[in-house]
C-alpha cells in the first residue's frame, strides 16, 4: 500500500535569492516519486533578518501535516527565542526545535496540522489500488473498535476527574450519557454500511500484462464507499476518460494494483486510495525529520559562518573548493549514542530487514512530532525515546566555500556526500555561465539530482539490481554562496574523484553486508 505502480516524476520547483542583495542564491525541487503521497516540505528564507538566511528540509512520515507545520512555523519560532535576540544562534536553534513540539501539542497546532495534512485539490490525482471488499470491511471494523476504545478511555478519565473533584454524575447525567453512547454506537453502525463494488467470478489474471477483463470491469465503475457519519468517500471514483482508456490514458485494470500472488478470483473489489484510508492527521501519528542551515554573514567582529541543526536522517553538506564538508550526521536508531538514549528512556531498538527501528516502527531516532513516543511528564525532551532536540554544529565560512546541498534521506540513498559534490559542481559551473544577463535557475540542478536518484523500476525482472533504494519522496535544496567556483588543480580534482569512487564502493559494500546480516536474522 506504500508504493505506486508507476512513480510521479513531476516536480515542484522554486528559485530565489540574489548574491548581491541576499548573499545567497538557491534552488529547490520536490518530487513525489514512487510513494503514494508527497510528505516532504522545505523552507528558504533569504532574509531571516538583514544578516542571516535560513534553509531547511523536512522529511515527513505518517502524513505531511507536521512537515508543513515545521516549515511554516520554524522561522518565526527561531526569531522569537530570547537566544536569537541575544545573538546566540546555536541555543536559538536548540530552543526552537523543542518549541515546535510544544506548539504541536497545543489545540491551535493540532488544528493546523490537520488542515495542512488535507489532500491538495491541485495536486496529483489519486493513485488507487484494488482492495477486496472483505479486507476493507475488516480495516473499517478495526478502526471503529479502536475509536470506541479511545472514547471509553476518555469517558473513564472524565468520570475519574469528576469523582475526584466531588462531582459525581447524577442519575439524569448517567441517563444522558447512556443516550450519547447509544448515539455513538448507532454512528459506528453506519460505518459498516458499505456499498459493494461487485465483481463477477473471473479467471486468473493474465501474465502478459493485458490483465483480467472481468476484474477490470469492476475497477472501471466502482461505487462509492462512504462513512456516512463522516461523509468521507474512501473509494476512488474514476473519470470516464481514464476508465475507458481515452485521451491517451492506459486502460486501468484491477490486476495492475494487485501483488503478484493475488488475483480477483471472484472477490468483491474496490479501488481505494490508501493514503486517504489510513490518514491520521495528528502529531501523535505524524512526524518529520529536520535539517536546517543558518547562513550568518559577518557581525560584531565575527566572520561569516554556517550553523547547521539536524534532527533525524536528512542531511546537509558544503562544497569547499570541490571537497565535501559534512555539516550534519544522520541520527539512526543503531547509532550507539541514540541506542543508549532510547533504551535508557524505556524504549528498544529492533533490528529488522531494511535497518534498525525505534520500537520496531521508526527508522530514525530524532524528529518533530510522533508525540506517542514523547512523554514530557516523565523525562526532559532531549532524553525521551524519540527527541526533537537537534545536534547543532558551527562552521566558519572560508573563501573557497562554494555551495550547500540539503536533502531528505531519499536524496542520499543512492549518492554519497562526495558523489553529490562531484555531481553538482560541474552543473553549477554551467549554470553560472550567464545567458542574456541571467544565470540558469538552480532548481534545474535539483531536478537533475532527483532524476539521477530515482529508481527506474521496482520490478526484479526489469531492474535486476534493485535494492529498495530510490523509491522515497525526494526534496533537495542547492544554495550558492559565491559568484565563481574556486580554482582546483588537476591533481586535486583526480584525488577528489578517486575519493568519491571509494566512498561509493564502501557504501555499496556496507549495504550488501547489512543485507546479508538481515537475511541471516
Amino acid at each position: 500500500m506504500v508504493y505506486l505502480p508507476k512513480p510521479v516524476t513531476s516536480k515542484e520547483n522554486e528559485d530565489g535569492g540574489d548574491l548581491n542583495s541576499d548573499g545567497v542564491r538557491y534552488g529547490v525541487t520536490g518530487m513525489q516519486g514512487w510513494r503514494r503521497s508527497m510528505e516532504d516540505s522545505h523552507l528558504a528564507v533569504t532574509q531571516l533578518d538583514d544578516k542571516i538566511s535560513l534553509f531547511g528540509v523536512f522529511d515527513g512520515h505518517g502524513g505531511r501535516g507536521v512537515s508543513r507545520f515545521a516549515a511554516k512555523r520554524l522561522p518565526a519560532i527561531i526569531r522569537e527565542t530570547e537566544a536569537y535576540k541575544k545573538g546566540d544562534y546555536v541555543q536559538a536553534l536548540e530552543q526552537a526545535f523543542l518549541l515546535v513540539d510544544v506548539r504541536l501539542r497545543e489545540a491551535a497546532g493540532r488544528k493546523e496540522v490537520e488542515e495542512l495534512d488535507a489532500p491538495d485539490p491541485n495536486g496529483p490525482p489519486p493513485q488507487p489500488m484494488a482492495v477486496p471488499r472483505r479486507v476493507l470491511q475488516r480495516f473499517l471494523d478495526r478502526d471503529r473498535k479502536e475509536e470506541e476504545e479511545e472514547d471509553e478511555e476518555i469517558d473513564d478519565v472524565d468520570e475519574e476527574e469528576e469523582v475526584a473533584a466531588g462531582e459525581a454524575p447524577t442519575e439524569g447525567a448517567e441517563a444522558a450519557g447512556g443516550e450519547e453512547k447509544k448515539e455513538a454506537a448507532a454512528g459506528a453502525e453506519k460505518k459498516e454500511v458499505v456499498k459493494e463494488a461487485e465483481a463477477p467470478s473471473a479467471p486468473q489474471p493474465s501474465t502478459s500484462g493485458d490483465g483480467d477483463k472481468a476484474c477490470a470491469e469492476a475497477a472501471k465503475e466502482p461505487e462509492d464507499i462512504e462513512l456516512e457519519d463522516e461523509g468521507e468517500e474512501l473509494v476512488v471514483q474514476l473519470s470516464d476518460e481514464v476508465a475507458d482508456g481515452e485521451d491517451g490514458e492506459e486502460e486501468l485494470e484491477v490486476d495492475a494494483f494487485l501483488d503478484e500472488d493475488e488475483d480477483c478470483n471472484g472477490e468483491d473489489m474496490a479501488l481505494v486510495d490508501p493514503s486517504r484510508l489510513t490518514r491520521d492527521p495528528t502529531p501523535e501519528a505524524q512526524g518529520c525529520t529536520a535539517v536546517v542551515v543558518l547562513v550568518v554573514r559577518g557581525e560584531d567582529g565575527e566572520g561569516p559562518r554556517l550553523i547547521c541543526a539536524n534532527a533525524g536522517d536528512s542531511r546537509a553538506i558544503l562544497s569547499r573548493a570541490g571537497q565535501v564538508v559534512a555539516l550534519s550526521e544522520d541520527h539512526k536508531p543503531e547509532n550507539d549514542s541514540e541506542t543508549a538514549r532510547i533504551t535508557k528512556a524505556g524504549g528498544f531498538v529492533q533490528h529488522m530487514p531494511g535497518g534498525a527501528r525505534v520500537q520496531g516502527d521508526l527508522n530514525l531516532s530524532r524528529a518533530f512530532g510522533d508525540l506517542r513516543y514523547k512523554k514530557p511528564e516523565n523525562l526532559p525532551p532531549e532524553e525521551q525515546i524519540l527527541t526533537a532536540f537537534p545536534e547543532v554544529r558551527t562552521f566558519a565560512l572560508k573563501e573557497e566555500d562554494e555551495f550547500l546541498v540539503l536533502g531528505c534521506d531519499g536524496i542520499w540513498e543512492r549518492a554519497g556526500n562526495q558523489e553529490m559534490i562531484d555531481f553538482v559542481r560541474p552543473k553549477l559551473a554551467t549554470a553560472l555561465a550567464e545567458t542574456n544577463g541571467k544565470a540558469s535557475p538552480l532548481s534545474q540542478i535539483c531536478a537533475d539530482i532527483c532524476d539521477k536518484g530515482i529508481c527506474t523500476s521496482m520490478s526484479p525482472q526489469e531492474n535486476p539490481g534493485f535494492d529498495g533504494t530510490g523509491c522515497d519522496n525526494m526534496t533537495v535544496v542547492v544554495v550558492q554562496l559565491k559568484a565563481k567556483l574556486s580554482e582546483v588543480t588537476g591533481e586535486k580534482r583526480a584525488a577528489e574523484q578517486e575519493a568519491a569512487r571509494e566512498e561509493a564502493s564502501s557504501k555499496r559494500a556496507k549495504a550488501a553486508e547489512n543485507s546479508g546480516e538481515d537475511a541471516v536474522q
